[in-house]
C-alpha cells in the first residue's frame, strides 16, 4: 500500500504541490482573516471605551454617530445647568462638526474613503476608563479659530509638523481655509481612528468657525461624583434637559 501511495505522488508530483501549495493557502488566509477581524475589533473596542463618559448627552432619537450629524444645539445655560447638577463631578460642553477634511503638504486629501473627518473642541473630559479622552502629546493647545491640533497619526500622514499652516476643507462656506498646528493629540486609550482623521480647535474657535461665533453645544459629557451611579446621574440630567436632547448612560 506504501508503495503503491508513494509511486502514485512521485508520478504527480506537480499535482501533489499544487494540492499542498492550496492547502498552506486556504490556512494562511482563514488565519489571517481571525487575526484581522480581532484587530478591528480592538481597535474599536479602544475607541468606545476610550471616549464614552460616564453619561453622554446627545440630540433626542439620534445614535453616536448621527449625532455628529445633528443640527439641534445646547445653549451655554443648558451647559451651566448640567454643571450644577451635584450628582456630576466634570461637565464639559462638546462642540463637533463633521466632514472637515486635512490636505496633506502634498495637496492630496488625508483619508476621505470612508472614515469621517471629524472636529472637536479641545477640553480634559475623562471616559469610563478613567483616561483623559483628548490627550496633548506635543505642542500647546489650540486658541482661537486660526489655530488647531491634528492626532497625531493625520498629522503624520499628511506631513505636518507643529508649527506649519494647514489646509482645511470645511463642511460649507470657503472652498479651504488655512489654520495653524500649535499641536498633537492622542483619542482615546489607544490612540487609534482606524482611519478618520481628528482636527481640534478650542470652543471658542470651532464655534466661530462653524456656529458663526454663537456660544452654543452639540453635546455634553458628565461624569458620576464618587457614590453615583450612572443611572442616577443619567435620571439627573434628564430632569434639566430641553426635550430635544437625552441623557444616556455611558
Amino acid at each position: 500500500m506504501w508503495k503503491v501511495t508513494w509511486r502514485n505522488l512521485a508520478a504527480r508530483k506537480l499535482r501533489l504541490a499544487l494540492s499542498a501549495f492550496a492547502i498552506v493557502l486556504g490556512v494562511a488566509f482563514v488565519a489571517g482573516s481571525f487575526i484581522f477581524t480581532d484587530a478591528l475589533t480592538s481597535a474599536f473596542n479602544g475607541i468606545v471605551k476610550g471616549t464614552t463618559a460616564d453619561v453622554e448627552v446627545h440630540p433626542k432619537g439620534a445614535d453616536d454617530f448621527s449625532a455628529v450629524q445633528d443640527t439641534r444645539v445646547l445653549s451655554a445655560g443648558d451647559v451651566h445647568d448640567l454643571q450644577g447638577l451635584s450628582q456630576a463631578s466634570q461637565v464639559v460642553g462638546n462642540v463637533s462638526m463633521q466632514n472637515v477634511w486635512v490636505i496633506g503638504s502634498d495637496g492630496k486629501l488625508v483619508g476621505g474613503n470612508g472614515p469621517p473627518g471629524l472636529a472637536f473642541n479641545y477640553n480634559d473630559m475623562t471616559s469610563i476608563t478613567g483616561a483623559q479622552i483628548i490627550t496633548l502629546s506635543q505642542g500647546s493647545e489650540p486658541h482661537g479659530p486660526n489655530q488647531i491640533a491634528l492626532d497625531e497619526n493625520t498629522a503624520d500622514k499628511a506631513g505636518y509638523s507643529i508649527g506649519d499652516e494647514v489646509t482645511l476643507v470645511p463642511p460649507s462656506g470657503d472652498l479651504t481655509i488655512k489654520v495653524k498646528l500649535t499641536g498633537l493629540v492622542r483619542f482615546g486609550s489607544s490612540g487609534g481612528l482606524v482611519g478618520a482623521t481628528l482636527t481640534i480647535f478650542d470652543t471658542a474657535g470651532i464655534q466661530e468657525r462653524f456656529f458663526d461665533g454663537r456660544d452654543v453645544y452639540t453635546g455634553a459629557q458628565l461624569t458620576t461624583d464618587p457614590g453615583v451611579s450612572q443611572a442616577q446621574l443619567t435620571a439627573a440630567a434628564n430632569a434639566v434637559l430641553p426635550s430635544q436632547f437625552e441623557a444616556e448612560e455611558g
